[in-house]
């Protein structure tokens, strides 16, 4: 082996280790704030409409057009919100992994508790992230043929077909993990540093909720 992929698999290397030593101070820095009203808001973009009636207008071009052209707005805006959620879940999921390596190799006492919530978010990371890596592939199928919304007799695709992948709610399925976390968190570390990483993942209320139980 030479020199070069010598030292670029200890570049390599060393990337990654950081990620694999992620603490939660450096995960809170590495998420990408994700609030609930941009949620709310790809929720209602991914509720299936009907196009409008073209023979109640009288100028159905411009209508035909206008609503492509939302759509395509809509899906950007959907494209730009799950890679937001994929990076947070990623950053979760290594963070988890470090917490876990941790309990196991060195022993770390903790309660029962803890321990539980604990494997109950690192499951839900690692099953997250497993379905996100199939929303690149429907962005990238769905985005190709938004390419062609101009047409006006070429069939529209639903972005619709986003709010779920391989029968799991995307949208759902991040709150979940979301929630786990905090609760994870405000076990094992405090109440304070709980609702940061609420506010980092977009659940004020249902931080407070959790935290006043």
């Amino acid at each position: 082996m030479g020199v070069g992929a010598i030292l670029g698999s200890r570049m390599v290397l060393s990337y990654l280790a950081q990620y694999n030593n992620l603490t939660l101070d450096h995960l809170l820095q590495c998420l990408q704030n994700s609030d609930d009203c941009r949620r709310q808001e790809v929720e209602r973009m991914l509720t299936p409409s009907n196009p409008p009636d073209l023979q109640l207008e009288p100028d159905r071009t411009y209508l035909r057009l206008s609503y492509r052209q939302q759509q395509r707005d809509n899906f950007l805006y959907i494209s730009e919100e799950y890679g937001r959620l994929h990076h947070n879940a990623l950053f979760l999921k290594r963070w988890l992994n470090r917490e876990w390596h941790d309990i196991i190799k060195y022993a770390v006492d903790c309660s029962p508790e803890v321990r539980e919530r604990l494997l109950l978010v690192r499951e839900k990371s690692i099953a997250y992230c497993k379905t996100m890596r199939w929303i690149p592939l429907k962005l990238w199928a769905i985005g190709l043929l938004h390419h062609f919304d101009r047409l006006p007799n070429f069939p529209l695709p639903s972005i619709a077909r986003l709010r779920t992948c391989r029968g799991v709610d995307i949208l759902k399925s991040y709150g979940e993990l979301a929630q786990a976390a905090v609760d994870f968190v405000s076990v094992g570390y405090s109440t304070e540093i709980a609702e940061a990483l609420a506010q980092e993942l977009g659940l004020r209320a249902e931080c407070a909720a959790t935290v006043s139980k």
